[in-house]
């Protein structure tokens, strides 16, 4: 790496065992501890010279933090006349050589203490805040595309919106449809509303509310968790998991360019039971009692279909 001023190579040695990714997989291969001659004799300075001296930097990776140190600082190496320096490189080692001298090992304060999401309950979002094209504070996606959209609507000045149109090529097995979770894994009683609107030209989109959604990556899927999903023909269902039907009717006002309110609350019920009640606009559509409770923990979520959708005031508290 060079900006025609200075000169900077980094050499690395990793055996195989250091080196397995998750993808792709990594085909098998040996190394050794090697003494190595590089010659830079094709590099010159702004001056027109060939380095005397490059700074050393060297960091060891063992097989746990305590047998690896990081960014120690080595002898000089002296460049010979022609360009060349010979260098001993043992396994698992990461060697930076260059001819600037500013470089230093980096440092950090402590780190603040955590912080529970449960600690900032109620929490509240309507977006304004951000940049456009930006992602929204706290939440995650898991499956699709949530942004910041400018509206440059008086009544809804930025959404957070939906953005992918059609199932991703994924590493794993990706979620039915998009998907975005926030809070913490462990909250148990929820009540989450947010306002949505499924864009025109979605006859068939849907957009969804859920509390604990207890998985998430590879393996959420609406699978796990309590979900309200309210579609443009005015049907809803209240499911468990994504697929299992709790509660379905039809009859909203929905259609597609239209501002709603949805919401979907629940609390542990008796011994080890669940209490799920659902609104549309503040009326309540739905209301479910479980003796068993399926899942009795998660994030809060949003979602929708692949397609476009727009959500605004997001609120997420525990019941009283």
């Amino acid at each position: 790496m060079t900006n025609g001023k200075d000169f900077t190579m980094v050499v690395e040695t990793m055996s195989h065992d250091r080196s397995i990714c998750i993808r792709p997989n990594l085909p098998p291969y040996t190394i050794e501890n090697q003494t190595v001659t590089f010659n830079i004799k094709n590099w010159k300075g702004n001056n027109g010279n060939i380095p005397k001296t490059l700074y050393h930097w060297k960091s060891h990776l063992g097989n746990n933090e305590e047998h690896s140190s990081y960014f120690n600082r080595e002898n000089l190496i002296h460049v010979s006349a022609t360009g060349s320096f010979t260098i001993h490189l043992d396994i698992n080692t990461v060697h930076t050589f260059t001819t600037l001298s500013t470089g230093h090992k980096g440092n950090h304060g402590t780190p603040p203490a955590p912080k529970s999401f449960l600690s900032i309950l109620p929490y509240h979002d309507n977006f304004n805040s951000y940049p456009e094209y930006s992602e929204a504070r706290y939440f995650a996606d898991q499956t699709g595309s949530f942004e910041i959209f400018d509206t440059k609507s008086s009544s809804h000045s930025k959404v957070l919106r939906q953005t992918v149109l059609q199932p991703v090529i994924a590493w794993c097995g990706a979620s039915s449809s998009p998907i975005s979770i926030i809070g913490t894994r462990s909250m148990t009683d929820f009540n989450v509303t947010i306002e949505a609107m499924i864009e025109n030209g979605f006859s068939n989109g849907h957009v969804v509310i859920g509390g604990r959604t207890s998985q998430g990556g590879c393996t959420d899927s609406y699978g796990e968790g309590y979900y309200l999903s309210v579609y443009v023909n005015g049907e809803w269902s209240l499911t468990r998991g994504g697929n299992n039907v709790m509660q379905k009717g039809r009859g909203l006002s929905v259609g597609m360019g239209n501002w709603f309110r949805i919401g979907l609350e629940g609390r542990s019920e008796g011994k080890g039971g669940v209490e799920l009640r659902a609104e549309f606009n503040g009326v309540k559509i739905a209301e479910v009692k479980e003796a068993k409770e399926t899942w009795s923990q998660g994030w809060a979520s949003i979602g929708s279909g692949y397609n476009h959708a727009q959500f605004d005031n997001f609120y997420l508290s525990i019941p009283k």
